[in-house]
């Protein structure tokens, strides 16, 4: 039993670092992110819950939100 939850862990945790990787290069919609889907499509694969999948993407779009509304806001300034 113990032998099944380490390895259950260990696809988690590298699961999760995939979709970190990919909200990041892709943004957090997996309709416009290929990445992304890919990595859904594996957690659910190996029966990671649908709310931990959520719940990482969610967190890190609020992080990465405002650091590409500042820079989206820097390229316009330098473009006008």
């Amino acid at each position: 039993m113990f032998a099944r939850y380490d390895r259950m862990a260990k696809q988690f945790t590298r699961i999760g670092k995939e979709i970190i990787i990919a909200v990041k290069a892709g943004g957090p919609d997996p309709d416009g992110n290929a990445q992304l889907r890919r990595c859904m499509a594996n957690a659910k694969s190996v029966n990671m819950p649908k709310d931990r999948i959520e719940s990482a993407i969610k967190e890190l779009a609020e992080k990465i939100r405002p650091a590409m509304t500042k820079s989206c806001l820097k390229d316009m300034v330098q473009v006008e």
